[in-house]
């Protein structure tokens, strides 16, 4: 495991710093571009800063590049420029006034502890109980200091605690009691992350999901006007807060989207899909988005795709079909099982999905309902899944919506054939022919077995699609996206 802190061992780098934000170093797509940008960056010094301080991807960062956690560095009190002026310093004045007098309020609003919680809890239905708990568990993620006079509020706010309101038990049920919680926790959030940005000197923030782009935005309109921001936009959005998000999650992310995505001052999208679907669905300024596709590093892909996996599944001779994600109902994997379960016995088939997830042990009972548990291996999470992509006879994407799905290129650049929901402009971009693999539309078992059976069961078609794999990689070599992203970054920090 790398020291979160270590940085170069000597000299002093002179280029401008670039703060990467994001909230861990999982082993997601975005985040494999972002590592992919980080570890390539030439004519900028990176520096990256995340939420939560885990990931598999961590290791495979640059040593020379330091990480920090977000509200761990620089805990003491921001450096204050010294101001001039009557009014000025009258304003300061009221504003100190103001503080105080609000700190006095909360001591006296706040002289319960947490056993007064623990009391309260204890004499409270299981409901407000949970509310309780939920106001507790964001406090402490968020660094604030949990007072129980808050969390009476908040509980009172919500209209749950009585039991008389049914909105308000509907809104608890469904989430939107956490709403107060989470605004407050995206303020404290841009407020560290502009004083972290100041303290360092950075020049730009790259952001590269929904929750940390409105962060640093918020981050440059409250507490730092002059960073710049430039946010990564990897998913279709709205799509995405349709199949994945809780509707207090969809309501922030779409303001979000909506209001501050145009306050950048460059969006960055994955594909042209991507950027049609912020001009139109979301009136961003069209002005301000650039598309720059993900890298796919065809030359590492080969050297890992070499070594051996983990299960023995692909000596045997039988047909073995990959497929690789997060097992989330965004990704569509319950879809390919059903799917899977119409192919003929004859062709004798093997499913490994690699990857894990919230929603593996409801695969696993989709899988013994259909009667396929033995043909389907969960191989959960590795840090090498391009070696069964390669050794597989084709590999599936399911999903219920992609921005520009890497998987689908990476299983390209290896040459192996793919079938695919047809769920986005971004698949499309790899696949726009039969030449290149099978489209099958979204959420629908039987098509999608119909062109898996037909990609197993047909030779030359495999050969084809696998013959163009270089033709359809070489606009994402990493050298040639690497130099357009830093162009953007370089427009972006007004250089």
């Amino acid at each position: 495991m790398r020291d979160p802190l270590t940085g170069p061992a000597e000299g002093r780098d002179e280029r401008p710093a670039a703060l990467f934000f994001l909230p861990t170093l999982e082993a997601g797509g975005a985040e494999r571009v972002c590592l992919h940008h980080v570890n390539g960056l030439r004519r900028f010094r990176p520096i990256v800063l995340v939420q939560h301080l885990r990931g598999d991807l961590l290791d495979e960062l640059d040593p020379g590049v330091p990480v920090h956690v977000i509200g761990d560095h620089g805990r003491g009190p921001a450096p204050r420029k010294r101001t001039r002026g009557r009014l000025r310093r009258a304003l300061r004045r009221r504003r100190r006034r103001a503080v105080v007098r609000f700190r006095r309020f909360k001591r006296r609003l706040c002289l319960a502890d947490s056993r007064l919680r623990a009391r309260t809890k204890e004499r409270c239905g299981p409901r407000t109980t949970r509310l309780i708990e939920e106001a507790e568990r964001v406090f402490r993620a968020s660094g604030w200091r949990l007072r129980a006079g808050f969390v009476f509020f908040f509980v009172g706010w919500t209209g749950a605690s009585r039991g008389r309101s049914r909105d308000g038990r509907a809104a608890a049920q469904q989430g939107w009691s956490a709403l107060p919680l989470c605004v407050c926790f995206l303020l404290k959030q841009a407020r560290l992350l502009a004083r972290f940005a100041r303290e360092e000197r950075c020049v730009l923030v790259v952001s590269i999901l929904p929750f940390t782009n409105g962060i640093a935005i918020l981050a440059k309109l409250l507490f730092h006007r002059r960073l710049r921001v430039l946010i990564h936009v990897h998913s279709m959005k709205s799509r995405l807060i349709r199949e994945e998000t809780p509707p207090h999650e969809r309501f922030l992310i779409r303001l979000v989207v909506k209001h501050l995505y145009g306050r950048a001052d460059r969006i960055v999208a994955a594909s042209e899909g991507i950027r049609r679907d912020l001009v139109e669905r979301f009136g961003v300024p069209d002005g301000k988005i650039r598309v720059v596709p993900n890298p796919i590093d065809r030359e590492r892909l080969l050297a890992l795709a070499a070594e051996t996996p983990e299960e023995n599944i692909f000596g045997n001779g039988r047909p073995v079909v990959a497929a690789v994600g997060r097992l989330v109902r965004v990704k569509g994997f319950d879809i390919l099982l059903r799917a899977f379960a119409l192919l003929p016995e004859g062709i004798g088939a093997r499913l490994v999905l690699v990857g894990d997830g919230a929603e593996r042990p409801l695969l696993e009972k989709i899988a013994e309902e259909e009667g396929i548990a033995g043909r389907v291996l969960f191989a959960g999470f590795r840090a090498n899944p391009w070696a069964y992509m390669a050794r597989a006879r084709c590999l599936v994407l399911s999903s219920r919506t992609e921005g520009l799905p890497l998987v689908l290129g990476e299983a390209i650049a290896l040459g192996v054939p793919v079938v695919a929901a047809d769920c986005s402009p971004g698949v499309r971009e790899f696949v726009p022919d039969e030449n290149h693999g099978l489209l099958a539309p979204p959420e629908d078992p039987a098509a999608l077995a119909v062109a898996l059976e037909r990609m197993l069961a047909d030779g030359a078609l495999r050969e084809r699609v696998a013959a163009r794999a270089d033709e359809r990689v070489r606009p994402y070599e990493p050298a040639r996206v690497r130099a357009v992203f830093e162009r953007e970054m370089e427009e972006a920090s007004g250089r």
